[in-house]
């Protein structure tokens, strides 16, 4: 089974083995995007070496998994390794959503950074609770607030002060706050 590392944009040099494609290119006036692997073997050249039965994986340069398809002719290649797998091979939940790695020819699940994942909740937090703040201030200013949007208001800033106290050093014992309902 086929894996082919490291693939990148080039263009081809005319020759007689592929003046066919030079000249759909200039009769059709069209781009096509050229990549070759790291042992320069090209793209295109490589599908039929790919066996119908089997899934093509690719993945970028940290092994995780960014596309998969029957069809290699489906997947783009650009900046990233294909492998070939038996559909049997492939874990149940496998998907593209970056849960996925390629290791040494194998597929794992991948490492959870709980500290990144935290630090995206908190911001997501904080910028909610920003929102929601800047709306009732602004209903202030105008001299429009009503009494159940200044009661949010005290609300939303609680919130946001719990969530900003928030340690994202230690992620997975987090309890994070409730934010206020709308």
């Amino acid at each position: 089974m086929l894996h082919l590392k490291n693939f990148i944009k080039y263009f081809p040099v005319q020759n007689e083995n592929n003046s066919d494609i030079f000249h759909f290119i200039n009769v059709n006036n069209v781009s096509i995007v050229f990549y070759q692997d790291e042992t320069g073997r090209d793209w295109y050249d490589s599908l039929s070496s790919f066996e119908k039965d089997t899934i093509k994986i690719a993945y970028d340069k940290k092994g995780v998994v960014r596309d998969f398809n029957q069809d290699a002719s489906a997947i783009v290649p650009d900046d990233l390794s294909v492998i070939e797998m038996n559909s049997t091979e492939l874990p149940k939940g496998f998907d593209r959503l970056g849960n996925w790695m390629v290791d040494n020819g194998s597929i794992i699940s991948s490492p959870v950074d709980y500290v990144e994942k935290a630090t995206i909740q908190k911001a997501d937090f904080l910028r909610e609770a920003n929102e929601n703040i800047e709306i009732i201030r602004d209903a202030e200013s105008l001299g429009i607030v009503t009494d159940a949007e200044e009661k949010m208001l005290a609300k939303w800033k609680a919130f946001r002060v719990l969530v900003s106290r928030i340690d994202v050093n230690v992620a997975q014992d987090i309890i994070w706050p409730t934010a206020p309902n709308r």
